[in-house]
């Protein structure tokens, strides 16, 4: 499977800011950091929430 076999011009992932594990796992498949939100959303006990934007192109795709 490849982008084009979608049509997929790029794949935006999100995680929270404090997942650690998802953020390396995001990096050592070739994703890039695109952007933040620092406490822009809430849980559900009411905490607030960061995510955290990554993307990759085609042409970062690791094989």
């Amino acid at each position: 499977m490849s982008f084009c076999d979608f049509g997929c011009q790029k794949i935006v992932p999100d995680t929270n800011l404090e997942n650690k594990r998802a953020k390396q796992v995001y990096g050592e498949l070739g994703f890039r950091k695109a952007c933040g939100y620092q406490n822009s959303g809430r849980n559900q006990p009411g905490g607030l929430q960061s995510p955290l934007d990554y993307e990759m192109y085609p042409g970062d795709f690791v094989k």
